[in-house]
């Protein structure tokens, strides 16, 4: 029974943790779109795939569950997945 209430425990925390990574990393995509220069906000979307793309790579939510988290139109999973790629060639300033 024990091992039973700690198993559930264990996942409760980890689904919590999941939860907490989708959030901050929707928050944080929000908050870099929506100060954005002009015209800039899809490279804004780039960078935050090239800045946090091993974040994004750890977490245990998909590209889309970020994008919506963030509050943006779900086509912009694509951006996000050109911003990921290109993290493999590129750092940024």
């Amino acid at each position: 029974m024990l091992k039973i209430i700690n198993f559930i425990e264990k996942l409760i925390l980890t689904n919590k943790m999941i939860k907490m990574e989708l959030q901050e990393l929707g928050r944080i995509l929000k908050e870099m779109y929506e100060t954005a220069p002009s015209k800039s906000m899809v490279a804004m979307i780039h960078l935050f795939g090239i800045k946090y793309a091993e974040e994004i790579k750890n977490c245990s939510c998909s590209n889309i569950e970020i994008i919506e988290e963030a509050g943006l139109n779900k086509s912009y999973k694509v951006e996000l997945s050109k911003g990921i790629k290109l993290s493999e060639y590129v750092t940024p300033k």
